[in-house]
């Protein structure tokens, strides 16, 4: 998979900062993108992250959480048929904002678990902007997309076709 940040807290090194990545395709990996310190700014477009052992992304920033997360965005991306879940965040700490605009997220077991701190003001937010989730998965919609412990999720405009038990329900959220 991809690394953006640093895996050091040395002072002064900053080579995950303003980071942009187009038309990549991210395949069969145990983790498609791993965010450490010094990951801020940092764009992926037009990216597909498919068959992904663990994560698609794993956004636990787990490297200290030092300089991270100003403003990563995802736009026109696809996410599909991954074995674990798209985007998990578990320990975030810090001010940190994930933005997906206009992305699918297709046939994985999970779509989104991210577990923050608990403290409101230091969780993750995670943005979803005209996003289309589909699956056929068995796990129930609390499941499918968890958020808890000061972290925020928000979709916008976004498109759920919940299909396999849900019977398949097609919803909109604004």
């Amino acid at each position: 998979g991809v690394f953006v940040g640093t895996d050091d807290n040395e002072e002064g090194i900053y080579s995950g900062g303003a980071f942009s990545m187009r038309d990549c395709k991210i395949m069969k990996v145990r983790t498609g993108i791993e965010f450490g310190d010094n990951a801020y700014m940092c764009m992926f477009d037009n990216c597909i992250i498919s068959y992904a052992e663990s994560y698609a992304i794993n956004a636990s920033f787990s490297h200290g959480s030092k300089n991270t997360a100003e403003l990563i965005s995802f736009n026109r991306c696809r996410f599909f048929n991954n074995n674990g879940t798209i985007l998990y965040s578990n320990q975030a700490s810090g001010a940190m904002t994930l933005v997906f605009n206009d992305c699918s997220f297709d046939y994985s077991q999970y779509a989104v678990n991210i577990n923050g701190t608990g403290d409101v003001y230091r969780g993750l937010r995670v943005i979803f902007n005209n996003c289309h989730f589909e699956t056929n998965t068995t796990v129930t919609p609390n499941e499918y997309i968890s958020v808890s412990n000061g972290c925020e999720a928000i979709f916008n405009n976004c498109l759920f076709s919940l299909v396999g038990d849900w019977g398949g329900r097609n919803f909109v959220e604004n």
